[in-house]
């Protein structure tokens, strides 16, 4: 197992489980956040950064695997072209500078529905990003598409995802009828799901999506 992970998109629901989880699994993890992380694992070193002009030519520390879990929405970033500044452009370059740091497996979070050929513009960008990330080399490259998360963004100072919101109301009446690929999923199951595979994977890319992320529910 390798000893230094680094985590980007430290803050989020998926962020905030995955630094419980890297914790357990690595010696050491490096939390790169835009604001200062409160109440995080002992091992665990957070790095501030900016996403302005040229971050990421900044030297960041040695790493073995980097964990993304970044992500926005275009109502939460206020237009197409700010959504994919961060869900390509801040993806992608985090990818490049923590394999410039030594990085040789990455995990990351897409979505449902990815495709760089999609007609619609989020599940278009979201392709483009795993294609971006695939001619990058590395050695190991962990997808994951989640469905609509389940967890409370209020908790975490996010604001509200009314799409989410309205699927898991759906969901928790007819959660029976509904496709397990569809099923809402918790930010923990994508967690452990991204660190008990990429710790174990041997094909150079893998993707999971959301019906087999589901095994990850506790």
């Amino acid at each position: 197992m390798n000893t230094t992970a680094l985590l980007v998109g430290s803050s989020g629901l998926i962020g905030k489980a995955l630094q419980a989880r890297l914790a357990e699994s690595y010696a050491k993890v490096y939390a790169v956040s835009r604001k200062p992380l409160s109440d995080f694992p002992k091992n665990t070193e957070n790095l501030l950064t900016d996403f302005s002009g040229n971050w990421h030519e900044k030297p960041w520390p040695f790493c073995d695997d980097l964990f993304c879990a970044l992500g926005t929405t275009i109502k939460t970033a206020g237009s197409e072209a700010a959504f994919k500044t961060v869900d390509f452009d801040h993806v992608v370059n985090s990818a490049i500078a923590a394999k410039r740091a030594g990085a040789t497996r990455m995990a990351v979070v897409s979505s449902l529905g990815a495709s760089s050929k999609s007609t619609v513009f989020y599940s278009r960008t979201k392709g483009q990003m795993e294609e971006s990330l695939k001619a990058l080399g590395f050695g190991h490259l962990l997808i994951v598409r989640p469905s609509f998360l389940a967890g409370d963004r209020a908790a975490l100072g996010q604001a509200s995802r009314p799409g989410e919101g309205i699927a898991l109301s759906i969901a928790s009446i007819f959660k029976p009828l509904i496709p397990k690929k569809y099923r809402a999923i918790s930010a923990e199951a994508v967690a452990s799901c991204m660190v008990e595979r990429l710790n174990v994977m041997t094909a150079r890319v893998e993707i999971i999506e959301s019906d087999v992320l589901q095994n990850w529910q506790r």
